[in-house]
């Protein structure tokens, strides 16, 4: 499976194209977002969770490493943010629930920082890296499939 690139020159155009992505969606699917701080995966999120219909405020998980919205789109019912940057082991994953989360077929996840603990991944995810250049960013996507 190969990957997709996008460049962005602004926050604005990480939003929009997160937007695109969750309006495409279909079915439910986990996202796991790497990058540096302030590289752009809480705003693609937004843009994500904006494009799902989510009217709500979505904000970093980071404190509290996990918020669950719901939604009605594409027979989609539910989206999931979560924020694994705080977590000191693997074993600190357990108590928000990945297995529930992975089984949903009407959910969405996005998972910042999971390349932390990838044993607390999914088999299939997308993979989405952030990656400062040329004064901007840009973003890759690959498809992760461990089965």
């Amino acid at each position: 499976m190969g990957s997709q690139k996008y460049y962005s020159r602004s926050a604005a155009e990480t939003y929009a194209f997160g937007r695109k992505i969750g309006a495409e969606l279909k079915s439910g699917q986990t996202f796991c977002l790497t990058g540096t701080l302030g590289s752009g995966k809480t705003v693609f999120t937004q843009g994500l969770a904006a494009g799902l219909g989510i009217k709500k405020r979505v904000l970093s998980p980071t404190f509290i490493l996990r918020r669950d919205y719901s939604l009605a789109k594409n027979g989609l019912t539910s989206f999931h943010h979560l924020d694994f940057y705080r977590l000191g082991s693997v074993a600190e994953t357990e108590s928000l629930g990945l297995d529930q989360l992975y089984d949903q077929k009407d959910g969405v996840v996005v998972i910042e920082w999971g390349e932390k603990f990838s044993t607390a991944l999914p088999s299939c995810y997308r993979q989405i890296i952030f990656k400062e250049k040329n004064g901007g960013r840009e973003i890759v996507i690959e498809s992760k499939n461990s089965s």
